[in-house]
Parts: structure tokens; C-alpha cells; sequence
């Protein structure tokens, strides 16, 4: 019972600290300056964007990770 407990405390743990990583890949990027766009690659981290890239950003494919 005990071991049940610290497993499901573990787990609500785990939950509650995971970041929702979502990555768009091949998207127009633009830069709010230039009247061109860029086709790349976006990595939103929870509610921000994290990284901008025109070559594939790497992610851990993980259960929370959305591609």
C-alpha cells in the first residue's frame, strides 16, 4: 500500500513540473521588419516561444511533446 502511494506521488508529481513542448515545423516564419517570410521551424515551451530556427530544432519526442 505504501509503495502504491509513493508510485502515485511520483507520477502527480512528474505531471504537475512537465513542460508542453509543442513544435510546428515548416512554418512561414515573419520578422515583423522585412517584407519576405522564412520557412522554418518554431519550439513553443509551455506558453512562450523558446526557439526560432530554419533548420529542424532536435526535441525529445517524448508523451509531451506535440509535433
Amino acid at each position: 500500500m505504501k509503495l502504491g502511494l509513493a508510485l502515485l506521488f511520483l507520477l502527480l508529481s512528474f505531471c504537475a513540473t512537465a513542460q508542453k513542448v509543442v513544435l510546428i515545423s515548416n512554418v512561414k516564419i515573419f520578422n515583423g521588419k522585412d517584407n519576405s517570410t522564412v520557412t522554418g521551424h518554431v519550439l513553443i515551451t509551455d506558453d512562450a516561444i523558446s526557439k526560432i530556427s530554419t533548420t529542424p530544432i532536435p526535441t525529445n519526442k517524448s508523451a509531451m511533446t506535440t509535433i
